[in-house]
């Protein structure tokens, strides 16, 4: 099966922790939910980081042209505005609270078919901080820092519906979390600063790759 050439330049995203990973194995549930098998990450920002501030508006900006120039390109089809919630969203815990963090979500089709009938697929390059690639089959797990590349990728629905995605191209992990690290409010200790304090809540940090996830 050939890979599939993406035709669209590759940006890399600021530094954040993951809450959700689907990068060694492709997710196909969400919940009891069937969905196309993707590969998948949500990252976890600060709000108030300065490069989380202008990904955003570079995010935001992206959209607007991407809608401006589907319009342009097709005058007499009405164009429903989806936004960027299927992108970027306020990050809430289990019980629906928000946590303060801004979560980003970067996904990619693990296979498809071209118009040309040939097939393709995809999975995401992994490396760690040096830039060395990670060993097959290892698993990234949520509370890991790290880097995205994507790319920026507009969509028109049959619908009308138009939507912007941002398609998860490789990952360098710079602080790898396996399934076994938890965080101190994990187990009762009370943190005492904010800056110690995950973006977790009490829970496990996160979910590794073939664990439920929400979906935006």
């Amino acid at each position: 099966m050939a890979e599939k050439k993406e035709k669209y330049p590759v940006y890399i995203s600021p530094k954040g922790v993951a809450k959700w990973a689907h990068l060694s194995v492709a997710q196909t549930m969400v919940g009891e939910k069937p969905v196309d098998p993707n590969f998948n990450v949500t990252v976890l920002l600060d709000p108030n980081d300065a490069t989380t501030i202008e990904f955003v508006e570079k995010i935001t900006k992206a959209h607007s042209e991407g809608l401006a120039a589907a319009k342009k390109a097709e005058p007499k089809k009405k164009l429903k505005d989806e936004g960027i919630g299927n992108m970027i969203q306020d990050d809430t815990n289990k019980d629906g609270e928000p946590t303060g963090k801004t979560a980003i979500k970067f996904k990619h089709k693990a296979s498809g078919v071209r118009r040309d009938k040939t097939e393709w697929s995809f999975r995401p390059a992994l490396f760690d901080g040096a830039g060395v690639p990670l060993a097959p089959g290892t698993v990234v797990y949520g509370g890991s820092v790290l880097q995205v590349a994507y790319g920026i990728k507009h969509t028109v629905m049959p619908t009308g519906s138009f939507y912007t995605s941002l398609q998860l191209q490789a990952v360098m992990v710079s602080v790898l979390k396996s399934g076994f690290d938890r965080d101190a409010s994990s187990y009762g200790f009370q943190v005492e600063t904010a800056e110690a304090q995950t973006a977790f809540g009490e829970e496990q940090v996160g979910e590794a790759d073939g664990a439920a996830s929400t979906d935006f």
